[in-house]
């Protein structure tokens, strides 16, 4: 008897799927988008967060996307914090 299991998702797909799914209530003030914070990704249980950023920015290109990232210091807490958010890859033009 075999039993069917649904795939797992992938810490990858997790990460894409919550950049794509990033609420617009969470836009940083800092700029115009949905951002995803790093202790999102993290609470998501994506260690290897880094990596798979850079994994996803490659698939992404091919389709005219990147994943943007902002850091900003925080002096009371005295560390960064860093957000992340899927936008259009910008195309330099030349005449």
């Amino acid at each position: 008897m075999t039993e069917n299991y649904a795939p797992a998702k992938t810490q990858r797909d997790k990460l894409h799927r919550a950049l794509l799914n990033a609420p617009l209530a969470k836009v940083h003030p800092g700029g115009a988008g949905h951002w995803l914070s790093l202790r999102e990704i993290i609470q998501l249980g994506i260690a290897q967060y880094s990596a798979r950023i850079a994994e996803l920015r490659r698939e992404l290109r091919a389709s005219g996307w990147t994943i943007e990232n902002y850091r900003e210091w925080n002096d009371i807490e005295q560390r960064s914090h860093s957000w992340y958010r899927l936008a259009p890859l910008r195309r330099l033009v030349t005449k």
